[in-house]
């Protein structure tokens, strides 16, 4: 799994002006953010990356947002589905958010 996240990342790094286009779970992502209390304002970056299983073909199986705040060393991280229904919230780092697991 890591794996797969680090050849994402590197995508996004190559991918410049697909970037300049809003993911399609830009929505999903910005009202969960306002539900948890994070301001617009807060955020640092916002990286989208698609999850795919592993088999030939690499089907399309949901999407991890990213979220850098500019108030603490870490992420907020958020696992969709593909139609963008957040699963799972959690934070990274040094990131607290009253009502989400925290992990290092």
């Amino acid at each position: 799994m890591r794996y797969l996240i680090c050849i994402a990342l590197a995508l996004l790094g190559f991918s410049g002006l697909a970037m300049a286009r809003p993911h399609s779970c830009d929505k999903q992502v910005m009202a969960k953010l306002t539900q948890l209390g994070v301001a617009a304002s807060q955020i640092k970056t916002k990286s989208f990356i698609e999850v795919r299983d592993g088999s030939i073909g690499a089907r399309l199986i949901g999407y991890e947002a990213w979220i850098e705040l500019d108030h603490c060393r870490g992420n907020v991280v958020l696992n969709m589905s593909p139609e963008c229904s957040i699963q799972q919230a959690y934070t990274k780092g040094t990131c607290k958010i009253e009502g989400l697991k925290s992990y290092r």
